[in-house]
């Protein structure tokens, strides 16, 4: 960051502070390219002049204003944030995330830059880099479910389960009430058959948010595998109102029914799914075997 021993343009720098400060943007304007014009190796006034660009939407002399106190102190992290942010506002990511990395480089610690950029990461489907930034919030303030959240969806992704758990649990513990915790820690469970587990997670997750077909379903299956059938009919009928293309949820709603003894509505359930899948062996040995086998 440099100064200036510049009189005139230290007073009008000052002028420039207090207007921004007031939302007084003409003005401020005003006196900060009088200050450059006073002194244009005033990086600081670049800097201010270049927010103040922002705020007014002269977007393209917002940037050329950070460039501009960017070389004249690259080691500076104030202006590489504010460009930063300003790409991303602007939609060019590339140039956004390439600003921040260098703010992060700088040593900027700013909470909600650091969150913008990994929210930006993940928009992008870039689970690396949404671990390597989320650490970096974390590190900071550990109470960020936001960050654990994110860090754990994307170890899920990556196929790191246990570390996933770890960090998904972390964010449930500072903030109980997320539907998409709840979600994605009862699918890692679901999927690996612990239905007793998953359902631990599906059914806060249902009590939060009722109109959750993925979860619907998934319950209602979970509910079935651990011997809660009669628990499962109103979840799966629920899912078969919602997603009434799903063969599987016909299936599985047809098993519920034969074990209540509904065996005319378990048939019809069977035929519904098999007009939908005709291929599916599972449901064909259910209708003509007799036999219940739910589909996970």
């Amino acid at each position: 960051m440099r100064t200036t021993d510049n009189k005139e343009a230290q007073d009008l720098f000052k002028k420039g502070i207090q207007y921004e400060r007031f939302g007084e943007l003409n003005a401020a304007e005003e006196a900060l390219e009088n200050a450059i014009a006073a002194d244009d190796v005033f990086s600081d006034a670049w800097n201010l002049l270049g927010i103040v660009y922002k705020k007014k939407k002269k977007i393209d002399l917002s940037r050329e204003a950070f460039n501009k106190a960017i070389s004249l102190d690259s080691d500076w992290s104030e202006p590489w944030m504010h460009l930063g942010l300003l790409e991303l506002d602007v939609r060019d990511l590339s140039k956004g995330v390439q600003a921040l990395e260098k703010y992060i480089s700088l040593d900027g610690t700013n909470m909600d830059v650091l969150l913008r950029l990994m929210r930006t990461y993940s928009d992008t489907g870039d689970c690396e880099s949404v671990i390597r930034t989320a650490k970096l919030v974390i590190k900071q303030d550990s109470q960020t479910a936001e960050a654990w959240l994110m860090r754990g969806l994307c170890e899920k992704n990556l196929s790191h389960e246990e570390i996933a758990l770890e960090s998904l649990e972390k964010s449930l513990e500072i903030n109980p009430k997320q539907v998409s915790v709840l979600d994605a820690i009862g699918e890692i469970y679901y999927n690996r058959g612990d239905f007793e587990k998953a359902v631990q997670y599906y059914g806060p997750s249902l009590e939060i948010e009722p109109i959750n077909v993925p979860a619907l379903f998934r319950y209602g299956t979970s509910l079935w595998f651990t011997g809660k059938w009669m628990q499962a009919i109103d979840y799966l009928e629920r899912y078969t109102e919602l997603a009434p293309d799903d063969p599987k949820g016909w299936n599985n709603l047809g098993v519920v029914y034969r074990e209540k003894g509904e065996v005319k509505r378990a048939v019809e359930c069977f035929k519904r799914a098999l007009n939908l899948e005709p291929d599916m062996e599972t449901t064909k040995s259910n209708l003509e075997m007799g036999t219940k086998h739910a589909l996970p």
